[in-house]
């Protein structure tokens, strides 16, 4: 819906993690790379 209003959208898929994968970020070495580029994404965007 965001992307047919003309929003950007961005999806990436970590294969093999499961939903809020995030959580787990001080045990799980991807939810530290996921919440990184989560972070540029929203740097980029909102400067």
């Amino acid at each position: 819906m965001l992307a047919a209003a003309g929003v950007p959208v961005e999806l990436r898929i970590w294969p093999g993690q499961m939903h809020v994968f995030q959580l787990a970020s001080p045990m799980v070495a991807e939810a530290k790379r996921s919440l990184r580029q989560i972070g540029e994404y929203i740097r980029e965007a909102t400067w």
